[in-house]
């Protein structure tokens, strides 16, 4: 007989075993729909209708959490921009599997970000968006909900990154909400630069 325990199994046991009071009270720390979609079906089963009813609500919630957005728009130098456009890291990102997403993070406005995307022509951009990041250990906003263990990032824009995360020189960030497009104020003086990678940013080791 095979010793090795399912883990998906077991917590589906687990969460079937629990309360209808401590079901109400602790569903938040369950974000895998794989595991709740088979509680439910076997509570229907069972006829437990109270659980079912818990656990379908809880999963509408998961899958359509309100990630409440904050999107800026700012005027900057073209030599800035292009600063800005050289962290680009969108194609080093994996918000399927964690643990090859990869990112380039750098200070701007005394916040740290990274840089997901841009468009221009003929050479000279036209804007650059960024999007705001924290250490995960600080991160408290929206997460996405997870299917077999992994997350699930839909849509696009904040619905894709928001709740993401990814390494850089060996520390965990997440995504936030915050997004931020910069486009040039076609300037003829550059201004200076105050941009820097956080391998030298004492804020980012904080």
């Amino acid at each position: 007989m095979d010793s090795k325990k399912n883990p998906v199994s077991d917590a589906v046991q687990r969460l079937l075993n629990t309360s209808v009071q401590d079901m109400q009270s602790g569903l938040w720390s369950w974000r895998d729909v794989t595991i709740l979609e088979a509680v439910i079906a076997v509570a229907k089963k069972r006829k437990e209708k109270t659980k079912v009813t818990i656990l379908e609500r809880h999963v509408r919630k998961l899958m359509n959490v309100d990630k409440t957005v904050i999107e800026e728009e700012l005027l900057v130098s073209s030599s800035k921009l292009e600063s800005v456009n050289a962290h680009y890291c969108a194609d080093k990102l994996n918000m399927h599997d964690y643990s090859k997403s990869k990112g380039i993070v750098f200070e701007f406005q005394r916040k740290l970000w990274i840089c997901t995307g841009g468009c221009g022509m003929a050479k000279r951009l036209a804007w650059v968006e960024i999007y705001e990041v924290v250490p995960t250990e600080n991160y408290k906003g929206a997460l996405p909900y997870l299917r077999d263990g992994k997350p699930v990032h839909i849509g696009g824009g904040h619905w894709y990154y928001t709740g993401g995360q990814f390494t850089y020189d060996g520390r965990s960030y997440t995504i936030t909400n915050h997004s931020m497009k910069l486009m040039p104020d076609n300037q003829s003086e550059p201004e200076q630069l105050n941009l820097f990678d956080t391998k030298k940013n004492a804020l980012a080791k904080k």
